[in-house]
């Protein structure tokens, strides 16, 4: 039984505009060596960055929070924190669509990950979806090997 957030994970693989991005991204990469240094960004201002987001966040500023997010996440893309709390953020702002992206992506980094799949069943519930959301709680619960929720 396939969830819609996996559902989701797989149209976000095959879309053709992702593989134009990552051939773009590819050739900026080969000529820049990575993402934060395309974007001139350093340790020291990812780790402000970083901090800056989580205080955002803590301060429950989620619209705020969500942009320092967003940019984390597009600098450090194989970073599968970035994209749970930029999922949280979302989520916090009732943008359940877009937390869902997020968590989609937290999944494609990490499919052993039981967490990207609670936080997406949150989402459904608040959407109302109670298929999608008993869905990805079995999903959840089977990759964290115990009965969570």
């Amino acid at each position: 039984m396939t969830t819609a957030i996996e559902q989701l994970v797989e149209r976000l693989r095959k879309m053709p505009s992702i593989s134009e991005i990552h051939a773009f991204l590819d050739a900026a990469l080969n000529e820049h060596g990575s993402m934060t240094k395309m974007l001139n960004l350093n340790g020291e201002l990812l780790d402000t960055l970083a901090l800056e987001a989580s205080r955002l966040y803590q301060q429950s500023q989620f619209e705020e929070a969500t942009s320092f997010f967003q940019l984390l996440s597009i600098a450090c893309p194989g970073l599968q924190e970035y994209w749970m709390l930029l999922g949280a953020c979302r989520l916090q702002c009732r943008d359940y669509d877009s937390a869902l992206s997020a968590y989609a992506m937290a999944i494609i980094l990490n499919e052993d990950d039981p967490r990207p799949y609670f936080f997406s069943a949150l989402c459904y519930k608040k959407k109302g979806d109670t298929h999608e959301f008993q869905k990805c709680i079995q999903r959840g619960n089977k990759l964290s090997n115990k009965e969570l929720i």
